[in-house]
């Protein structure tokens, strides 16, 4: 009878350490398994952060732009209208990249207005023979003049325009 109860104790021994055993295997399996979640998510977490950080980048970018166009458009502006009455000719030209600068910058400024009332005000003051010079650039003028989709560019792009065609007729 001893002899059964010795192994009985034994019995119950093995049966605690395949108990252990399995909990130990299925601990391990849990920890391979919490450790990969982490290092998915770090792969992931990293995809977030990069995304994020290139969208940054891209508004960034976006408002330096913006910024750089109402820089260049105001420092257009500027001495367009302090020299208006002085040299017609030359501020038309600064009055139509101010006007395309700060369009590009908003284009509801109150200012691209200002610009094409400035340029409407000037045009019966402006020496024809003077601007007809202008002839290279008028078609980047023209070009600006298009791209603002303002009621107000219309007279302007008229008055380009004649003179287009003023100089076409002294040349035949």
């Amino acid at each position: 009878m001893q002899e059964c109860k010795k192994f009985e104790n034994l019995d119950t021994k093995y049966r605690v350490m395949e108990c252990c055993n399995f909990f130990i295997g299925v601990l391990s399996i849990l920890t391979t398994v919490l450790l990969a979640w982490q290092i998915i998510n770090v792969v992931f977490f990293e995809k977030r952060i990069r995304r994020a950080i290139k969208k940054s980048e891209k508004r960034m970018k976006k408002s330096i732009e913006k910024t750089e166009y109402k820089i260049s458009g105001y420092s257009i502006l500027s001495p367009a209208l302090s020299s208006a009455e002085i040299q017609p000719e030359h501020s038309f030209v600064q009055f139509v990249y101010a006007a395309e600068y700060l369009y590009l910058y908003d284009n509801e400024c109150e200012d691209v207005d200002l610009c094409l009332e400035q340029l409407n005000n000037i045009i019966p003051k402006i020496n024809k023979k003077r601007l007809s010079k202008i002839g290279e650039i008028r078609e980047d003028l023209l070009r600006a003049l298009f791209s603002l989709k303002n009621e107000k560019s219309k007279e302007v792009i008229h008055f380009l325009l004649s003179l287009s065609n003023n100089q076409s007729q002294q040349k035949q």
